[in-house]
């Protein structure tokens, strides 16, 4: 939250203040999961790393974690296809 020259910037700090109480708010706290507060959260304008910090968790494990989550969406042909080879033999 320094710039080069060590002074603060004021603004980032304002802005993660304000977006710890927006994960406080009524419809944050109906979003259970770290992924969906780390959503929340960027979409709002936070970066990945420091919605991560925030909702404590990492940047990696968020990262970790959308990934299962678009492989379970798009149906993960690799994983089906490996799932039948099981069933057939």
């Amino acid at each position: 939250m320094t710039d080069l020259n060590g002074e603060t910037n004021w603004s980032e700090v304002i802005a993660k203040c304000l977006a710890y109480l927006c994960l406080n708010t009524d419809e944050a706290k109906k979003k259970t999961g770290v992924l969906d507060r780390v959503e929340f959260l960027e979409r709002l304008g936070l970066p990945i790393a420091s919605a991560s910090l925030l909702v404590g968790s990492t940047p990696a494990s968020v990262r970790e974690l959308q990934r299962v989550a678009r492989n379970k969406k798009s149906g993960d042909s690799k994983s089906n296809a490996k799932k039948s080879k099981r069933k057939k033999g």
